[in-house]
């Protein structure tokens, strides 16, 4: 862990899918990372979002329940966007 990353939650290398709904959009992306406070996604060069935008993430995975978090956009940078669970 570098020193200015301010992690509380162990992250977890994994590869899969996820959505991030916002209002009446919708954006099928990858999961680079995740931890219990968030996870790093995959940057849709269509998405038109901002800093502390706010939404729900759906993580795909195996078939049964779909976890679901309330989240927002709490960084990016040009290929990945840092999503923080609230």
């Amino acid at each position: 862990m570098a020193l200015f990353e301010r992690r509380i939650s162990t992250r977890n290398l994994q590869h899969g899918h996820a959505m991030f709904v916002s209002a009446n959009k919708a954006f099928l992306v990858e999961i680079k990372d995740i931890s219990k406070g968030g996870c790093q996604i995959t940057r849709p060069r269509s998405w038109p979002f901002n800093l502390q935008d706010e939404g729900r993430v759906y993580i795909f995975g195996e078939p049964g329940p779909v976890p679901t978090y309330n989240a927002q956009i709490a960084w990016y940078r040009e290929e990945f966007i840092g999503i923080e669970f609230n």
